[in-house]
């Protein structure tokens, strides 16, 4: 829908905002309906239908017909610019059916649905200047389902309507609904979005026969971590890291410490001595060292120092505990042969500076925050 320009009024901030709006609905009637109370009065007969028509929150209900008002995307001297998806199926798509976290997670509750449905795959194909995700990311339109997120906004709800389009005339067809199309979207006045760059969405219609490709295409890179530790804070990290581009690998020397089931690339292992887990980790892992004995951190931190001198393959080598911890930890490690040049590897305490909490849960976020500095 283009811009709509009212007739009545000015804009004079949020509070005074006063707009009409117009949109064909899925009858063919023209809906109309103020988005302010303090719109001026109906002058003319058309505006007489918003009688009909009131606004509850984000939901704009006109005639026993429900619309979602997605975003007033603009407005200057008056010109507001909106765009409508039939509620019915935004109310679908939003529910706790969808899905836009974790793109690993995401991937598995795509493929699990495809095997019964087809559905229309968008990804971003490229991107130029300032936009909000990176090529390759994706999302899945199902019938009634979201998978994903190619970053929310305008953007996506018109990428959404038009991927609706596609999957209704492929599953009318009974085929592929046609070629794969690019389509290209400036993020700028035209989407009422001022980020400046250019996003270009594919759009393929994609079934059960894609599944084994897509498992392929869309996996997405994953960087080690080695978490040392199965008490409070490792079970909060666990939680945390497993919805990020993580692959954990999660060491303890005690039994009966992990639970029952883990978070998806959540792996766990019984290490004894648990030091020895540290000449099998992965390259390039982010090693976390937060047993439940300083003894067994200090020998895991040594072990993998000596891992760093010999491969120098470990870029992130974080200790939890205070300055006091790691001052007494320093010297220890100092007797142990080992430089202050090889000291200054390790980050401790660890996690994000200003954040004081001690809780599981922030600590956690703080130090999840930290690794994806590296």
């Amino acid at each position: 829908m283009g811009p709509i320009t009212g007739e009545e009024g000015s804009a004079t901030g949020a509070a005074g905002l006063g707009a009409t709006v117009g949109a064909v609905g899925a009858g063919g009637a023209v809906l109309h309906a103020a988005t302010n109370a303090a719109a001026a009065p109906d002058t003319n007969a058309t505006s007489q239908k918003r009688r009909g028509a009131a606004v509850k929150g984000s939901c704009l209900m006109v005639d026993s017909c429900e619309f979602v008002l997605i975003q007033m995307i603009h407005a200057t001297g008056y010109i507001a610019y909106f765009h409508f998806v039939p509620f019915r199926f935004m109310s679908q798509v939003l529910s706790s059916n969808s899905h836009f976290g974790n793109s690993r997670h995401c991937l598995e509750v795509f493929l699990e649905h495809l095997a019964h449905q087809p559905a229309v795959l968008v990804r971003v194909d490229a991107s130029e200047g300032s936009v909000p995700r990176e090529a390759g990311a994706w999302m899945a339109v199902f019938q009634d389902t979201l998978v994903g997120t190619v970053g929310g906004g305008h953007l996506e709800f018109d990428a959404l309507a038009q991927a609706q389009a596609m999957l209704k005339s492929g599953v009318a067809n009974g085929v592929a609904g046609g070629a794969a199309q690019t389509v290209r979207f400036a993020l700028g006045p035209s989407l009422g979005q001022c980020c400046g760059g250019v996003v270009h969405l594919r759009f393929e219609y994609v079934g059960l026969q894609d599944i084994a490709a897509l498992r392929i295409g869309l996996q997405p890179a994953l960087l080690p971590v080695a978490l040392f530790g199965g008490g409070h804070v490792g079970h909060a990290l666990v939680q945390v890291l497993a919805t990020l581009p993580f692959a954990v690998t999660w060491i303890d020397s005690r039994d009966g410490v992990f639970p029952p089931s883990v978070p998806l690339g959540v792996a766990c292992e019984h290490s004894e001595p648990v030091q020895s887990a540290v000449r099998s980790l992965a390259s390039r892992s982010r090693v976390l060292i937060m047993s439940f004995s300083h003894a067994e951190d200090l020998d895991i931190l040594s072990a993998c120092l000596q891992r760093q001198r010999e491969c120098a393959d470990l870029p992130y080598i974080g200790l939890i505990g205070s300055k006091t911890k790691w001052a007494t930890f320093r010297h220890r490690l100092e007797a142990r042969g080992f430089t202050l040049k090889e000291l200054a590897h390790v980050t401790s305490p660890i996690g994000v500076p200003g954040i004081a909490g001690k809780e599981p849960e922030v600590i956690a976020v703080a130090v999840a925050a930290q690794l994806l500095q590296i």
